[in-house]
């Protein structure tokens, strides 16, 4: 049963989303409908042709292409419990906040965390709830599966007939209430990470790998490093001619740093006065980085977008900027 769902206004100007617009702008209202399908664990049935029905009912496409492209550009993944097939859309729970979360269907750790669970709990969960009332993925004793969903019901109209601003149109985003916002973020992305996702997931698609949509955060470290992107991509591609069942980004690594060593051109020097690091999806000065770091050692608050948190073994901040805070402290 279809759910009503908020739209953060920052996703208009996201750089995959506005690919989108471009390249299939069907797949736009298909990833909405999917908002609204999904349980309020962000999981969804994965039947395309139910879907179809559901979401486009007047439209004239092919379903499962429109799905292949979402899944391409990372916004929604796929996986199997008990031999049916469910859908996973990223980082969902971080901005749909209904007032009592229930789940319906079963989902692994790892999709979780894909959908915006942190240690089992929605992030930020104190905005636009009352007091004392919990945001954890609820379980039930009726309903049992892989991580103890309950039947989840229609979120009700919470838009009254007053003036009064729903919790949920508050220009809270990802800052806890009183924080002010550091920079804006649209001037950062990186286009060269979005492109090296982009062409990894090609490359796997391409290959007819096993790892039909590999897990591309590896990308934001190797463009950290200064190596270059269309180099990077090129090695992808070799590796996966001659190995196509190559199921982590980890495993290029000696053969991207050999292959620069042996045909890249020298690094440009950076000040330190604009050097950025890119970070998730985002291009970083050092600055704001610090800054970061010292929201989340005050207030333990880390932006998703600057990709796992400094207690993440996959943390992207530069090590001498950690080994300088450790210092510090």
């Amino acid at each position: 049963m279809a759910r009503i769902r908020s739209i953060h206004p920052g996703i208009f100007t996201d750089e995959a989303f506005m690919r989108l617009t471009i390249d299939c702008p069907l797949a736009i209202p298909l990833l909405l409908g999917l908002w609204a399908e999904a349980d309020d664990s962000g999981i969804f049935e994965w039947k395309p042709l139910t879907l179809k029905v559901r979401i486009l009912p007047a439209a004239n496409c092919d379903i499962d292409d429109l799905i292949s492209t979402l899944v391409r550009n990372d916004f929604v993944r796929t996986y199997e419990v008990g031999g049916k097939s469910y859908g996973a859309i990223r980082n969902f729970v971080i901005y749909q906040r209904p007032k009592e979360p229930k789940s319906t269907f079963p989902a692994s750790d790892e999709m979780l965390i894909y959908a915006g669970f942190r240690n089992g709990e929605r992030p930020r969960s104190e905005l636009g709830r009352p007091p004392g009332r919990p945001a954890k993925r609820t379980s039930s004793s009726n309903k049992s599966d892989t991580c103890g969903g309950s039947l989840s019901e229609p979120v009700s109209n919470d838009f009254g007939s007053t003036s009064e601003e729903n919790s949920q149109m508050k220009d809270v985003g990802c800052r806890r209430k009183g924080e002010e916002k550091k920079e804006d973020l649209t001037s950062l992305v990186d286009p060269r990470l979005v492109r090296l996702k982009t062409g990894i997931t090609s490359a796997f698609l391409d290959a007819r790998s096993m790892t039909l949509n590999p897990d591309t955060a590896r990308a934001a470290v190797w463009l950290a490093q200064g190596y270059d992107p269309d180099l990077c991509l090129a090695v992808v591609r070799d590796v996966l001619g001659r190995k196509p069942n190559v199921s982590t980004l980890n495993y290029f690594d000696s053969a991207i740093a050999k292959t620069h060593a042996e045909r890249a051109p020298p690094r440009p020097a950076t000040t330190a006065k604009d050097q950025k690091y890119s970070l998730g999806a985002v291009r970083w000065p050092e600055s704001a980085i610090v800054n970061a770091l010292k929201i989340w050692d005050e207030k333990g608050v880390w932006m998703d977008n600057i990709g796992p948190a400094p207690n993440h073994p996959d943390c992207q901040v530069p090590k001498f900027i950690l080994d300088r805070r450790r210092d510090a402290a």
